[in-house]
């Protein structure tokens, strides 16, 4: 599993590419792979290492790898101001996962500190 800032170089790395290369679809195929990373294929790995089988294991596992995109998105935004937004993450589990977004938004969402 990749840390926060291994994914943050990534990403600008390849920013930097798409922008000399004047080509978008290259940071935006990069972001997609670290959504699949960060908001999928991670999920699972911690479900399965912690043995979640409840949703109150799963809350602590979405809010783990939320904070975790909010740590890669305060990188690349360090670099390049509002270039990723944390909310980016819950618009992914919103479409990967449609049948839990009511519940991440009331458990996960409307708990967050500001």
């Amino acid at each position: 599993m990749k840390k926060a800032k291994d994914h943050a170089s990534e990403l600008l790395v390849v920013y930097c590419d798409a922008v000399i290369l004047e080509d978008r679809s290259l940071f935006t195929k990069k972001l997609a792979d670290v959504f699949r990373e960060v908001a999928i294929n991670e999920v699972a790995e911690i479900r399965k290492a912690r043995s979640v089988s409840t949703d109150n294991g799963l809350i602590s596992v979405y809010k783990d790898q939320r904070q975790k995109y909010g740590s890669i998105c305060k990188i690349v935004n360090g670099v390049k101001a509002d270039l990723l937004s944390v909310t980016d993450f819950d618009e992914v589990i919103k479409t990967v996962h449609p049948f839990i977004y009511d519940w991440y938004v009331s458990t996960i969402l409307n708990h967050q500190t500001p």
